[in-house]
């Protein structure tokens, strides 16, 4: 169900050892490049098509309740006699951010997962998700000005766990929020909706686009109850810190304990499908180290693990008997994007040469605080070559590829000005003030390696700082303003027509005119960025380095629209990156999965994951299935 969980077998290092290992040396750092391939899912067209209605604000006063429906008996015993354990325990990451899965700032494995279990989406592993939605359909435009129009059929029984259905208003929320929110994913596709309409209550959902899309399953995933954050000052941005307040999937979140690391899911009573949890409970409790992780598991308080490994992790856990440990790699990756409207960083001479002062096995190191199970990416565009960056890095620009550059608001181009070796140098470009990196304090892992990187220009005698500040804000006004040079943090790595777009886009401008009736007076969340970022609303919402080329996003809209293949104009894109040297790829993101004895995972769930890595879901999204055999 989600956009970006995605997970791949890490070359050569798929091992689950069933018990005791032998000795292991530790493994070299090792740069891989992981490609991947598209893929478009076209929906059937229909051929009815409905007069508008407008868009309900909220459920209708004197909405017929939604009775919920007798969930199923999962709860007997297993098929060898034993009882089934009505709790299971899962390892994670420390909670170290938020819960909400839109957020760049905020996605994890675990976050991706959590809202996998809780929020509901349009499609779960590329399938329509029939228990939210009937049908999808492509249907006649009431207009000739609108591109393509999609009618969404909702389940009469769909209902948030509050008792409140869900309808065309928490797609408008969505929608809204998607394009007025700094450092969001995916947010191109929901950029070329222009009005979402609905009728027969709020059921069904009719969805205008200006331009097409050719695949919207990624669209409307992980829903959010508008009803609750719509009103709520920082909704979007805030409203999913603690909690997830309402939920539309089988589990609903009970309890969150930061202090304890502790998330408690409950079987969600209001479910409606016809395939309920089958475990009344899930606990997610943070491992805070590989001593305490292993402890855990060798007394059965913890059956199941998804962890980011440390330096013994996978040594550690493979020790003990009946367990299978393996090394895979999430569609994510640590990055240092550079911004085109940086005072300092404004040439992509001045880009390469920053570029260069960066040895990314150190800050890879130093980052995480380990040297095994270290993947460094080739590219940030799928590579196959694991040297391409450096070996892009190496070649400096090349103006026989044409011009596709960036440019700015009035066709400037302050990327692409000529600076060879008589042009300015990063020396000359800090005397007014440091080179500033940004990085969001609640990510560890980006906040360590922008500290980093700071050190190792400094002993270049390259003055530089970071700058700690919520990713919305980095996003959505130091970029942008130039207060900030660079920043670094995780971003998919997904290769499909709107993760693409989302990098390369012109970024926008909130246009309070363009939001549908659901939300048009959220003032709260449109301007919840500072005073300065109100007066300057051009927001970076996937598109960090801030590169702008009218000719380019004319290829990407071409993509979008299924008219061109991602793969055709890949090696356009690559030379943009190469020549503009807007991003040092740094780290692949790796897990390390654990599965102890006593937990049982549907065999049909764990084919499906390994035979279709391109998925965009991990397997601890499937927990709803799982079972756990009771100890006698």
């Amino acid at each position: 169900m989600s956009v970006l969980s995605s997970w791949i077998p890490v070359k050569g290092v798929s091992r689950t050892p069933t018990g005791a290992s032998a000795s292991r040396r530790p493994r070299p750092l090792r740069w891989t490049a992981v490609a991947l391939t598209s893929t478009l899912v076209m929906t059937v067209a229909g051929c009815s098509s409905d007069e508008p209605t407008p868009l309900p604000a909220t459920p209708a006063a004197g909405s017929p309740s939604v009775i919920p429906q007798q969930a199923p008996d999962h709860t007997g015993g297993a098929s060898d006699g034993s009882a089934l354990a009505q709790e299971i325990t899962i390892g994670i990451d420390p909670l170290d951010g938020g819960f909400n899965p839109h957020l760049i700032s905020q996605d994890s494995a675990f976050v991706q997962a959590l809202a996998d279990l809780v929020l509901p989406g349009m499609y779960v592993n590329d399938e329509l998700n029939t228990d939210l939605v009937e049908s999808v359909d492509f249907i006649d435009p009431p207009t000739p000005g609108v591109a393509q129009t999609v009618r969404y059929e909702l389940n009469p029984a769909a209902q948030w766990s509050d008792g409140t259905p869900i309808t065309g208003a928490d797609f408008s929320y969505l929608r809204d929020s998607m394009v007025s929110t700094p450092g969001v994913i995916g947010a191109a596709g929901y950029g070329q909706i222009s009005a979402i309409r609905t009728s027969g209550g709020g059921r069904t959902v009719d969805v205008d686009f200006r331009r097409r899309v050719a695949d919207v399953s990624g669209l409307f995933d992980h829903l959010l109850p508008s009803h609750l954050l719509r009103d709520a000052t920082d909704g979007f941005t805030r409203g999913l810190d603690e909690s997830i307040p309402a939920a539309g999937g089988r589990y609903t979140v009970d309890q969150v304990d930061r202090q304890r690391g502790i998330v408690t899911l409950v079987r969600n009573d209001r479910f409606w499908g016809s395939d309920p949890a089958r475990t009344e409970t899930l606990v997610f409790r943070e491992i805070r180290s590989v001593q305490q992780g292993v402890q855990m598991l060798r007394s059965g308080q913890v059956s199941y693990f998804d962890l980011t490994p440390a330096e013994t992790t996978f040594d550690a856990f493979s020790l003990l008997p009946d367990t299978r440990v393996s090394v895979r790699q999430r569609e994510a990756a640590l990055e240092l994007t550079m911004s085109v409207t940086s005072p300092i960083l404004s040439t992509a001479a001045l880009r390469r040469e920053f570029a260069a002062l960066i040895d990314r096995g150190v800050v890879a190191r130093l980052a995480t605080g380990r040297s095994t199970d270290l993947d460094i990416p080739g590219g940030v565009l799928g590579e196959e070559d694991p040297t391409a960056f450096a070996s892009a890095l190496a070649r400096g620009t090349s103006p026989e590829d044409g011009d596709a550059g960036a440019t700015g608001p009035a066709g400037e181009s302050p990327s692409t000005s000529p600076a060879g070796p008589t042009g300015p140098t990063l020396e000359a470009a800090i005397r007014n003030r440091p080179l500033r990196i940004a990085a969001d304090p609640s990510d560890r892992t980006a906040t360590a390696a922008a500290n980093t990187i700071v050190d190792l220009l400094a002993r270049k005698e390259v003055a530089a700082e970071v700058v700690l500040a919520p990713f919305t804000e980095i996003a959505g006004d130091l970029l942008p303003s130039g207060e900030v040079d660079a920043v670094v943090g995780r971003r998919r790595s997904t290769l499909d027509p709107v993760a693409v777009a989302d990098r390369f886009l012109c970024p926008g401008t909130v246009d309070p005119s363009d939001v549908t009736a659901s939300t048009a007076n959220r003032a709260s969340d449109v301007s919840s960025m500072s005073s300065r970022s109100r007066k300057r609303p051009v927001i970076r919402t996937g598109n960090l380095s801030g590169i702008c080329s009218r000719t380019l996003d004319g290829t990407l809209m071409s993509v979008l629209a299924g008219e061109e293949t991602l793969d055709a104009v890949l090696p356009e894109l690559r030379r943009v990156e190469e020549r503009e040297m807007l991003t040092v790829p740094l780290l692949a993101e790796t897990r390390i999965i654990v599965r102890g004895p006593g937990i049982v995972v549907p065999d049909t769930d764990i084919e499906e994951w390994s035979g279709h890595p391109e998925r965009t879901t991990s397997l601890l999204s499937t927990a709803a299935g799982w079972t756990a055999v009771e100890e006698q």
